[in-house]
């Protein structure tokens, strides 16, 4: 009977400790493949203005330039990610920093990179 119940509790427990194990969180993406001189990629204010987080960079396809995140509303101040290379392809780098003011993008050269993003 012990045996039983613990078991039913284990099922239960693992159950609904799956339910945590899938992100459900849709986030929005900039693409490019061209130069962008440090655009702000939420156009939405938001109750307390614009505001965000940034989620991730990826380099799809490498080409010879630079990419660069800014906590800013369309200019090159308070830096999230720091200057990184695109000329090599590699996976998605993370961040999930929450911004205060916009997420600016800075990208320089011919690299396929997307941006992943929310704004609220």
């Amino acid at each position: 009977m012990i045996k039983r119940f613990v078991f039913t509790v284990l099922v239960l427990f693992l159950a609904f400790e799956a339910v945590y194990a899938f992100q459900t969180t849709v986030w929005n993406s900039s693409n490019s493949a061209v130069n962008i001189s440090t655009t702000a990629l939420c156009t939405e204010t938001g109750a307390t203005g614009i505001r965000g987080v940034l989620h991730g960079v990826c380099i799809n396809t490498a080409a010879a330039g630079s990419v660069q995140v800014f906590n800013s509303s369309g200019s090159a101040t308070n830096p999230i990610t720091g200057v990184y290379s695109t000329a090599t392809q590699v996976p998605c780098n993370f961040y999930d920093v929450a911004v205060t003011s916009n997420i600016s993008v800075n990208h320089n050269g011919t690299a396929d990179i997307t941006v992943l993003f929310q704004c609220y």
